[in-house]
């Protein structure tokens, strides 16, 4: 009986915004606030309701504690719970949690790439690809490709930062339904 407020960033509302990492989903989510590296931990670094999130990340409700950039290419949707998180997560702060739902295999035939260019040598490309194999198994495939350079020079050599990351993620699903 402890109340919380939940907020689901879902997988169209992601598609509509070309959102390509869990921070550009999250800025739908309000209470929620972004970090800038502070503490040496670079990647992913929110604040919810006021407290740190570092171990409230979850995906698929398992603890996802690494310090990376997360992104968004295969999930689903990202449920924020604010609020005590002890009381369905375990260990928590009182800030609430952040889940991420994977994209899983479903009994359809659906496939969606999708693509997006802009400057600096920005591009980003994604697919995803699910197929149904039998009555109750199915395959899900999501890939993504994405590089972004910056405007900004380095005054000493002249090279500039560069974001070049590529993601593969496999879904096998077997007794659907």
């Amino acid at each position: 009986d402890i109340p919380q407020a939940v907020t689901t960033v879902t997988n169209q509302l992601m598609h509509d915004q070309q959102v390509g990492s869990l921070r550009e989903a999250l800025r739908n989510v309000s209470g929620l606030t972004f970090n800038a590296a502070e503490g040496g931990r670079s990647g992913d670094n929110f604040m919810l309701r006021g407290f740190y999130t570092f171990g409230d990340i979850y995906m698929d409700g398992i603890r996802d504690t690494a310090v990376y950039n997360r992104e968004a290419f295969n999930l689903e949707q990202v449920d924020v719970l604010r609020g005590s998180a002890a009381m369905l997560f375990g260990r928590g702060q009182a800030g609430g949690v952040i889940n991420q739902v994977s994209k899983m295999a479903k009994l359809e035939d659906e496939h969606l790439i999708t693509g997006s260019l802009g400057e600096y040598n920005y591009h980003q490309f994604t697919g995803d690809f699910n197929k149904q194999l039998a009555e109750t198994v199915a395959i899900r495939v999501n890939v993504m490709d994405r590089k972004e350079e910056t405007y900004r020079e380095n005054s000493a050599n002249g090279d500039s930062p560069v974001f070049d990351r590529k993601g593969l993620a496999l879904s096998i699903g077997a007794g659907i339904g």
